[in-house]
């Protein structure tokens, strides 16, 4: 088992590891640096090493993790004894059997497609309640929800100078939605998202927006970009794939292009950069910041998935707290970073639990609160 752990450690440096041997070298790593003496250094040079640098594939040794490798061999080698202990990824995330969280109370079940139409005049609409027989709106306008599930829009051509009416899309904490705009722009929202729009795109522009967090997939029309505005910026594009995440209270909002090509603008100081596939906009305040990112990270949502890779416990119990539709108490969290790759279809407890093997914190559940120790 000894040569077989080292292969393991050397064939994660190189990033050529399996998708099962970096969820255990990641499990170790945490748990056995966070028990170090060396854990304070740690967890502040992760922190700053992790501003401004590139975040690399899911299957590539992560540059933070690297260097940890590099300057605490100590704590390399005992990552490695207790991977030679032979304890299996299988039973640290994925085993039914798995001990849930001490003193738990309760329980939440993971979020699902759910979500709530608002129409023009305020009448809200349980997406449920809409079958595949068009919903008759304004103007001629049609709304049903298609076979696979999903919010779809279809109305005449109309004249320029004719009014629009809005709608809006919202899910809710523990919720998800698609809908596919007038358009034909398919838009998938995350957990506690508002989407407002026309239900018909009228003149030179196509203009939506958007607070929470959601993934677009543009319909082309070079003679009418698509601009989706949220807090302290604006995107625009002509045809492409990208995620926005702009929840309120967010210090920075982040944009991620998956393909094609956007101009992301800074609202307060009207600073504009161009994205490429593979790189995410970050707007705070009057900064705008561009780098190379790891798509796998910002678009795990979609997959039902969390990816945290180096992320700090605050973020990671603010997204809990959406997908689940609990409450957490963020007082006196630790200044901790995460690494971690877990569904997002299994119980609230079972998350914690595994956040629990990876760190020296304890999670209560009461009622639907969550506390952090």
């Amino acid at each position: 088992m000894e040569r077989n752990a080292k292969e393991i450690l050397e064939k994660y440096k190189q990033g050529t590891c399996t998708e099962e041997e970096r969820k255990l070298v990641e499990h170790y790593f945490n748990r056995t640096v966070q028990a170090s003496q060396e854990w304070p250094k740690l967890t502040k040079m992760q922190a700053s090493a992790g501003k401004g640098k590139t975040i690399p594939s899911t299957h590539q040794a992560t540059g933070i993790l690297s260097r940890l490798w590099k300057r605490y061999r100590i704590v390399a080698a005992a990552c490695f004894l207790l991977l030679a202990g032979g304890l299996s990824y299988n039973y640290l995330f994925l085993n039914d059997e798995m001990t849930e969280v001490q003193a738990v109370n309760n329980d939440a079940l993971p979020g699902g497609n759910k979500a709530i139409l608002v129409l023009s005049d305020g009448k809200r609409v349980n997406v449920d309640d809409i079958g595949t027989a068009p919903l008759t709106l304004e103007g001629g306008v049609t709304v049903y929800r298609s076979e696979a599930g999903e919010i779809s829009y279809k109305s005449t051509t109309v004249a320029s100078g004719e009014s629009v009416n809005y709608n809006q899309i919202i899910t809710p904490n523990g919720g998800m939605y698609s809908v596919v705009l007038p358009d034909g722009t398919k838009v998938r929202l995350n957990a506690g998202t508002h989407l407002r729009y026309p239900n018909r795109f009228i003149g030179d522009q196509r203009v939506v927006e958007l607070t929470g967090e959601a993934y677009f997939d543009v319909k082309s029309n070079p003679s009418k970009p698509f601009i989706v505005k949220s807090i302290g910026q604006e995107v625009q594009v002509v045809g492409t794939r990208f995620n926005i995440q702009a929840y309120d209270g967010q210090a920075k909002v982040r944009t991620t292009l998956a393909e094609g090509k956007i101009n992301l603008k800074n609202i307060s100081n009207g600073m504009v950069r161009s994205l490429v596939p593979g790189e995410q906009g970050e707007v705070d305040g009057k900064s705008l910041v561009v780098e190379p990112t790891d798509l796998t990270v910002a678009m795990a949502w979609l997959n039902n998935t969390f990816v945290f890779k180096g992320k700090p416990i605050r973020e990671i119990m603010l997204e809990l707290s959406r997908w689940y539709d609990v409450e957490v108490d963020l007082e006196n969290l630790p200044d901790e970073t995460f690494y971690a790759t877990l569904p997002r279809t299994v119980r609230l407890s079972k998350v914690l639990s595994a956040l629990e093997e990876t760190s020296n914190l304890k999670f209560t559940i009461q009622g639907r609160r969550v506390k952090v120790q």
